[in-house]
């Protein structure tokens, strides 16, 4: 059930699946995180491309969230609860632009 490569961090990339994510070493192929996958809580199933903002990785979901995933650890750290269902994703300074079939959102990532 894997869906898309979301981005690389360093030397870990990470893959998006329909309900989880997994991240792998590049040089050993080795599973960066302690679990081989982690889930997506229920509901969570993905809506578009995320993006790489620094050490954190940006998930838009079906249920009108942005979760920030940890690259590091695979732990959702916060849940961006947006008024519309997220699309594909842009990060343009602390801004993350969603682009889905009937509109396109700007929004902060950090204060």
């Amino acid at each position: 059930d894997l869906l898309y490569v979301g981005g690389v961090v360093g030397d870990t990339v990470l893959v998006v699946g329909e309900q989880e994510l997994s991240a792998w070493h590049l040089r050993s192929g080795k599973p960066a995180w302690r679990e081989l996958a982690v889930e997506l809580p229920e509901g969570e199933t993905p809506s578009g491309q995320g993006v790489v903002s620094g050490d954190h990785y940006y998930l838009p979901t079906a249920a009108g969230n942005v979760l920030q995933i940890d690259v590091a650890t695979g732990r959702i750290v916060d849940r961006l609860a947006l008024e519309a269902t997220p699309g594909n994703l842009v990060g343009l300074g602390p801004l993350l632009i969603s682009q889905s079939p009937t509109a396109v959102e700007a929004f902060g990532t950090a204060p």
